[in-house]
């Protein structure tokens, strides 16, 4: 597990490990079909378990957020998979307001969204970008950068404020 104290990540890669390679980085079906659990505890309760994340889709989708200018206000976050159906809503979204952030699942173990700090939350998700890094590069022994450019994801635009 992963991350603050209040937010804790724990995700395990399904995937088999010879389904990915350096050989085949621009393969993007090979790139779809790896697929992980991720759950995500909030002061030792769960907020959410993901079963059959798109895991390179997703660290893509972290990575571009984590480049955003977070310096004076942290960004929205929101992430929708290719292959999921975006009117039952984002699998997963981070929500600033003030010096907060709300954070939401259509698949929450809550009935309420999650209300932390922005500070926490950035670091915590930063560390899950680096951590699943080193757990993709280490399970299928790849290089992960010169997968980036082939995996595809969601933009998608929200508006906020």
């Amino acid at each position: 597990m992963n991350g603050s104290k209040a937010i804790m990540f724990h995700f395990t890669i399904t995937s088999p490990s010879h389904v990915l390679s350096n050989k085949n980085r621009s393969d993007v079906s090979a790139i779809l079909c790896i697929e992980a659990t991720l759950t995500i505890w909030h002061d030792q309760q769960l907020f959410v378990r993901i079963e059959g994340l798109t895991t390179l889709e997703f660290y893509k989708s972290l990575i571009e957020w984590i480049k955003l200018d977070h310096k004076n206000k942290l960004q929205a976050f929101t992430y929708f998979s290719i292959d999921h159906d975006e009117s039952e809503g984002p699998i997963l979204s981070l929500v600033p307001y003030y010096d907060k952030v709300s954070m939401q699942s259509i698949w929450s173990e809550q009935e309420q969204p999650l209300i932390l700090k922005q500070k926490e939350v950035l670091e915590a998700f930063i560390s899950l970008e680096q951590d699943l890094q080193k757990e993709i590069e280490r399970t299928f022994t790849i290089d992960l950068k010169s997968f980036i450019k082939h995996i595809p994801y969601r933009i998608h635009e929200s508006i906020t404020d």
